[in-house]
């Protein structure tokens, strides 16, 4: 075990009768139902995560010095954080940790099992922005990863001027706070954008779910899989990178 491992390892030791130096359990009285219909909630949850933990993120995720440009203005994510699988790291286990939690929120939210898709950590320098979208369909309007239907978006500080979270046909704009959490359903239903940074920079973990019960369509994911080259190449224009491929293409072998 090398020291850090340890370190965290000796941190989770000596808080063990709390739920955690970095993430804490969260209690019914501290979900805030922003929008709460039937078939549409956005939900707020105030510090998910200490500063502790975003520290150690922020930190881990500049040395690994991965970063790539993405379809939003100036904005890049850093897609290790998909690959923690059974790595026991500090930065592994404070992610695995995390999601975890992120799964058990979305379970009580819609009282039925949900399974994780795909995890990014953003950085949104001076400048940056997100026009509207969803996280279902590309920017052009076509289908793109159906299978995340429920998005999360964690604020790792608040240390930036500008940076809203916004759903524009709903009226709500979002300051951001450090270790907050935003639970919503990712489709066309909440198109949301990001207002642009002024100053600092905006670090962000945005993770995408779907629930256990959902079905696809064979003929549905050959659609799919014809828009992602075309978007693909979109990207490339743009000398943009592609950061996954949905894996329910993947899981039909097409």
């Amino acid at each position: 075990m090398n020291e850090e491992q340890l370190w965290f390892n000796k941190e989770k030791i000596i808080l063990e009768n709390n739920d955690s130096i970095f993430i804490k359990k969260i209690k019914n009285h501290e979900f805030n139902y922003i929008k709460n219909e039937k078939n549409n909630k956005i939900v707020e949850i105030k510090d998910i995560v200490s500063k502790d933990f975003s520290k150690i993120i922020i930190q881990k995720s500049e040395e690994m010095n991965g970063w790539k440009k993405v379809g939003f203005h100036k904005a890049e994510v850093l897609e290790q954080v998909n690959n923690v699988g059974e790595k026991n790291d500090m930065f592994s286990n404070c992610i695995k940790e995390y999601m975890e939690n992120v799964k058990a929120i979305f379970n009580k939210i819609y009282n039925k099992p949900v399974i994780f898709k795909s995890i990014y950590i953003q950085k949104w320098p001076p400048g940056s922005y997100g026009l509207k979208h969803n996280d279902t369909h590309n920017l052009d309007g076509s289908p793109g990863f159906i299978d995340w239907k429920l998005s999360v978006l964690l604020y790792l500080h608040s240390d930036f001027v500008g940076g809203k979270l916004e759903f524009p046909d709903h009226n709500i704009s979002i300051v951001p706070n450090q270790g907050s959490g935003y639970f919503f359903e990712g489709g066309p239903q909440n198109e949301h954008q990001v207002t642009t940074i002024e100053t600092g920079l905006r670090y962000t973990i945005v993770s995408f779910w779907d629930f256990e019960d959902s079905v696809y369509d064979k003929n549905d994911i050959l659609t799919l899989k014809e828009n992602e080259k075309k978007w693909a190449e979109y990207m490339k224009n743009k000398n943009l990178q592609i950061v996954a491929e949905s894996d329910i293409i993947k899981k039909w072998n097409l």
